[in-house]
């Protein structure tokens, strides 16, 4: 009997009742929109059926996208998602209880001295309608009447005195409910997290410790690249900086995990969409097919302002700052500052912010820009009316890169050939890549954390030193500037994918662009102007003359363009300028010369290819001769 009992005492709880988990993040897959989290855990199993309670888990998690994983010696018999219920108060409602108790006092002591502050006030206007005695009492001695009015004064100022006290003494609960509603709302802020859980039940082939895997899917989070271009000058190679932007607000902390970021959307549909008979017409869309969710590409937003009192116009400590329909919120510190982060896949939704005070009406914003201030105003209703909810307080009725494009080409035409690298070269490697059959994947090597707070978190995956083809390009009849342009080839075997760069050429910070991946075999950066490069277009002659006995006219036309390279190293640039077309019989354009240029007889371009060495300047002339009717044509120069 006693090794029964021993035997007993030594099984798990499971035998008794259900055991309740609580498994850690041990790997999260980020795509660009949504998460899939791995969690694990070790649990003592008995031979038989076992029932399984995962608790502290996501609650937005989709229960459809739940997967448990185990030894083969275990069965799931039945799996089931829930929000999270505990049988028992939890330590933050038992603080929020405390703080509902302590409201409760002070507005008992507010309403207490608001009734002592009415008798004071009846008091007060029964001895200003009594002060007037001399013409009530005829013959009143002189002394009675000092004496009289040294009682009013005496009283009165007893008066005075009492009420400027219970004042004080409101003030000071008042500031009390501020604080404590400050409380209120810090641990508000942290419930609104809520959480899931997911129980299972398995039966075991044995007994024994036994790994457990739980996955699901998460939309709350997400990660973009970001790139960093670094250019020292045309004759070094090209450095790029792989960076993610990661971002999640799932309510619970990603803390020192594995982290996998893919460029895979597990939300589209991964079956081929089947054509339907179209007859014309008729509407012939497939809208139903596609994700209607907005994706946003934008840098992630943050919010930020003051919060005042509408009757004094003081600072409001204690607001509650809550991003409409998710578990983000932040509240005003003393000065009644706030900030608070706004996820990037909510930026296009136009999501609003809810401000909510004790004693003050709730007011809704719409984020539309950066800074947002907001004056509450205070309830109609008096204080009295405070009302204790459950475990809350409510009150009734209450540089020129910045249009800079980087795309794929399939040529090079006048190609730089400024650096002669053979291959790419790693400077930093911080991930190991994969590639699926439908999309890439890049596995980071060290820990990663990520707090839910919707805060865009930058991790650096690698840095690539790349050998590029540098060409300068001018079109001094419109803007007489070179443009400079890095032309990049293999670009596939760097796991590129489409998102955003900021540009850097000789030290200098251009702007922000947005690195456009395609099917062409060449990738082309744009590193925007190069002022150390002096161009200058000037007309040098325009001579018409008039042909005698006919109604035409005949003009010639001289351009020069002189170039100056103000650079330590040898240049190639391509200049471009053009001629007219005629598309009239009327209209003849001869005598075209541009000294050793080139002219595309579609389109009336001319190129030159020019190689400036240091210093060094350069004049190009293009000459034509038009005859056109002396009726007129217009002639842009």
């Amino acid at each position: 009997m006693e090794k029964l009992i021993t035997l007993l005492l030594l099984l798990p709880f499971t035998i008794l009742g259900q055991q309740t988990l609580k498994p850690t993040i041990s790997e999260v897959s980020l795509f660009p929109s949504g998460a899939q989290v791995k969690r694990t855990i070790e649990v003592d199993l008995i031979s038989g059926k076992n029932s399984l309670l995962f608790t502290e888990l996501e609650e937005t998690l989709d229960a459809y996208s739940i997967k448990v994983k185990a030894s083969n010696d275990i069965t799931v018999t039945f799996l089931n998602h829930q929000k999270s219920s505990s049988a028992t108060m939890s330590e933050n409602q038992k603080k929020l209880k405390r703080f509902n108790v302590a409201i409760e006092q002070i507005t008992d002591e507010i309403l207490i001295n608001n009734d002592a502050l009415k008798l004071l006030v009846l008091e007060e206007d029964f001895l200003m309608k009594n002060q007037i005695v001399g013409g009530t009492y005829a013959g009143t001695k002189p002394e009675d009447l000092k004496a009289t009015a040294s009682f009013f004064k005496e009283q009165l100022a007893s008066l005075y005195e009492k009420k400027n006290v219970l004042k004080k003494a409101n003030e000071r609960l008042l500031d009390k409910i501020k604080a404590v509603n400050a409380e209120i709302n810090g641990v508000n802020t942290q419930e609104a997290s809520k959480s899931s859980e997911i129980n299972i039940e398995v039966i075991s082939e044995s007994i024994g410790k036994q790994n457990f895997e739980i996955s699901y899917f998460v939309p709350e989070a997400g990660w973009s690249p970001k790139y960093n271009i670094k250019v020292k000058d045309i004759a070094s190679p090209l450095v790029l900086q792989y960076n993610a932007n990661v971002f999640q607000y799932t309510g619970k902390d990603w803390k020192n995990v594995d982290f996998i970021l893919s460029n895979g959307n597990p939300r589209k549909k991964g079956q081929m969409p089947e054509l339907q008979p179209w007859n014309w017409g008729k509407v012939n869309t497939y809208d139903d097919y596609f994700n209607t969710d907005s994706e946003s590409n934008e840098t992630p937003n943050q919010v930020f302002g003051q919060v005042k009192s509408g009757d004094d116009n003081f600072p409001l400590l204690g607001v509650t700052v809550q991003l409409k329909g998710t578990s983000l919120g932040v509240i005003t510190d003393q000065n009644g500052y706030y900030r608070i982060n706004i996820p990037p896949n909510l930026i296009a939704k136009k999501p609003s912010l809810v401000f909510s005070f004790i004693g003050y009406e709730t007011q809704e914003v719409i984020v539309d820009k950066s800074e947002i201030d907001v004056t509450l105003a205070l309830s109609e209703t008096g204080l009295e009316e405070v009302v204790v909810v459950g475990y809350g307080i409510e009150r009734k009725n209450l540089s020129t890169a910045s249009s800079t494009v980087i795309r794929g080409s399939n040529t090079l035409a006048g190609k730089v050939a400024g650096v002669s690298l053979q291959k790419t070269k790693v400077l930093k490697k911080l991930t190991t890549d994969e590639e699926q059959a439908t999309s890439k994947s890049f596995k980071m090597k060290d820990k990663f954390t990520v707090m839910s707070d919707a805060r865009v978190y930058s991790a650096t995956l690698e840095e690539l030193e790349i050998p590029v083809s540098y060409e300068y390009r001018t079109a001094p009849k419109i803007d007489p500037v070179a443009f400079l342009t890095a032309h990049i080839t293999d670009w596939e075997s760097l796991n590129l994918v489409r998102g955003e760069a900021s540009l850097f050429f000789e030290g200098t910070y251009l702007g922000k662009s947005m690195l456009e991946t395609s099917d062409k075999d060449t990738l082309s950066v744009s590193l925007g102007r190069d002022e150390s490069i002096i161009i200058n277009r000037e007309k040098i002659k325009s001579y018409a003359k008039k042909k005698f006995m006919t109604s035409s006219t005949e003009e010639q036309f001289e351009y020069r363009i002189t170039l100056r390279n103000t650079k330590k190293q040898p240049v190639q640039i391509i200049v471009e300028d053009q001629v007219p077309l005629s598309t009239y019989k009327e209209v003849e354009v001869s005598d075209v010369s541009f000294d050793g240029g080139t002219k595309n007889n579609e389109t009336g371009k001319v190129e030159w290819k020019i190689n400036l060495a240091p210093s060094e300047k350069k004049e190009l002339t293009l000459k034509y001769t038009v005859k056109y009717p002396r009726s007129g044509y217009v002639v842009n120069q």
